[in-house]
């Protein structure tokens, strides 16, 4: 008993033990259609999903809704999920059961995940990034200015619709992420909450690798139009093929050679394994990067924002300019290992997403 009280929540020590056995032979083929399959009758649903972790551990995920109730839990033990469903189910049918779940505001739940989860990732600042802008995307399609902001699984499907014009995968990534808010909860904390983010259907993932980069005129206009500061941004990152993330808080080290210029990080935190790495950077970019007028992460954004609602561009990134130096790279000659220095690249697969190279441009090597 005390181990089924572990992961069973709802259990109490006063339950008799034949609170967990069937009841009859109805209860039985109601526990068959639940193991068998979802039963939409009478406004009833019940499943259960099995599924395992990266580490090999099998998890039964269990949910039930009728009669008002909604109810869904985790169990790594398939016959612990079952007596918990013939005791929820009894209770439910004794009405001693009125709700399950308790009541708690998303912003609270993305505070803690952000206060206690994302520490531990080694690109934290960009994740904190992340749940910020949830909260505040869903502040603004639900038009709640302040205050506690509840979800519902409808919201969540109303969000998932208001993001058709991202990628795929980019709306995976959101739809995962509150999942996970949720998730830490449950887990960490044992709330006794409903993950309104379980079982939302998100859109088809295909090849959404991006292939865009900026065409002479872009770059003509950006050099025009925008300030200083920003073209000089903008040539950093053409030139050094690094991540703005990397270079523009000044985190970093120069040592210099005979031959030019290495820019040392103590901490890259953009790989999954943390560590130093050097990286060869042109004269011209080191020039620059002593500038003592570069933009702040923050600035730098809202100048770009700025600057392509100005020049109307479609689709134009600041990190497509990443995509145009590691291109330029290719065309120039470089060797694969010798890109993925400079990038900080791990592996072919995501190097070759930031390789586009141009057609016209090869013609020089084949004639």
């Amino acid at each position: 008993m005390k181990y089924l009280e572990k992961w069973c929540p709802r259990v109490e020590s006063n339950h008799r033990h034949e609170d967990f056995q069937s009841h009859g032979e109805g209860q039985e083929s109601y526990l068959d259609i639940f193991f068998l399959g979802n039963n939409t009758k009478g406004n009833k649903m019940k499943y259960t999903k099995e599924y395992i972790k990266k580490d090999g551990t099998k998890v039964f995920h269990v949910c039930i809704r009728m009669q008002g109730v909604e109810i869904s839990q985790k169990f790594f033990d398939k016959t612990i999920a079952e007596k918990f469903i013939h005791h929820t189910i009894t209770d439910i049918d004794r009405k001693k059961l009125d709700t399950y779940s308790e009541n708690k505001c998303f912003n609270e739940l993305a505070t803690l995940y952000e206060n206690e989860k994302l520490p531990e990732l080694s690109d934290e600042m960009a994740q904190i990034r992340m749940v910020r802008k949830l909260v505040k995307d869903f502040r603004l399609l639900l038009n709640i200015k302040e205050g506690p902001l509840y979800l519902t699984k409808k919201n969540v499907k109303q969000y998932v619709t208001s993001k058709k014009h991202l990628a795929p995968t980019s709306v995976h990534k959101r739809v995962n992420r509150i999942k996970q808010i949720y998730d830490h909860a449950i887990e960490e904390h044992e709330m006794r909450i409903i993950n309104p983010a379980v079982e939302v259907k998100k859109p088809v993932t295909g090849d959404d690798a991006r292939d865009r980069r900026p065409s002479f005129y872009e770059l003509k206009m950006l050099c025009k139009h925008g300030s200083s500061e920003l073209w000089s941004s903008v040539k950093i990152a053409i030139l050094t093929c690094m991540r703005k993330a990397e270079w523009i808080n000044r985190e970093y080290k120069i040592e210099k050679t005979k031959n030019g210029y290495l820019l040392i990080l103590d901490e890259h935190k953009t790989v999954k394994h943390i560590g130093k790495r050097k990286i060869p950077i042109p004269t011209k970019a080191y020039n620059l990067m002593m500038r003592n007028d570069l933009p702040s992460y923050d600035a730098l954004k809202s100048q770009w924002q700025r600057l392509m609602a100005k020049l109307q561009f479609d689709d134009l990134r600041f990190n497509d300019m990443r995509h145009e130096g590691i291109s330029r790279l290719f065309e120039k000659g470089f060797h694969i290992p010798e890109v993925a220095l400079v990038s900080g690249h791990k592996d072919w697969k995501m190097l070759k997403r930031y390789t586009n190279l141009r057609p016209e441009n090869l013609l020089k090597k084949l004639n």
